[in-house]
């Protein structure tokens, strides 16, 4: 009696570790509660913003890309109110991702976006940004304590 008592008390709690774990890895992975924004630079050249989840599947919601105009100016659009209507979130490669890095709350780009600020109003600091061609080799940025590399 007392064995089976003891078997009942241990599945109920594994049961229970599985259900906290999983809601853990739910909650941290899918930016629940709030989730913080982070850069994502590709090995292309592409930058992009949003809200990174690594489970079950590298993707990037509430995404937001860097474009550039021939004249070499630069905006960021919401990717999705492109053209082609893009639906979902974007699916990452690992392989192809150079660094990741998480945005201040408080950043102005952020207030931009989370407001749907037309392009043309976020900071002018963006124009500053090293986007014209992919780094060679692996690039760490100065702020290299927060940036996590490929491999993400």
């Amino acid at each position: 009696m007392q064995t089976k008592i003891i078997r009942f008390i241990a599945v109920v709690f594994v049961a229970g570790l599985v259900v906290a774990g999983g809601c853990a890895i739910w909650f941290y992975s899918t930016g629940a509660g709030g989730g913080s924004w982070t850069a994502v630079y590709l090995d292309t050249g592409d930058l992009y913003f949003g809200r990174l989840s690594s489970f079950p599947t590298l993707s990037l919601s509430d995404a937001w890309y860097v474009q550039h105009s021939p004249q070499g100016d630069v905006s960021i659009s919401d990717f999705s109110k492109a053209s082609w209507k893009p639906a979902g979130n974007i699916q990452l490669n690992r392989q192809h991702i150079v660094w990741t890095v998480h945005i201040a709350p408080d950043s102005p780009l952020i207030t931009a976006m989370t407001a749907k600020t037309p392009s043309d109003a976020l900071p002018p600091a963006l124009g500053n940004l090293p986007l014209a061609s992919p780094p060679q080799g692996t690039a760490v940025p100065s702020n290299a304590s927060s940036v996590s590399p490929a491999g993400y």
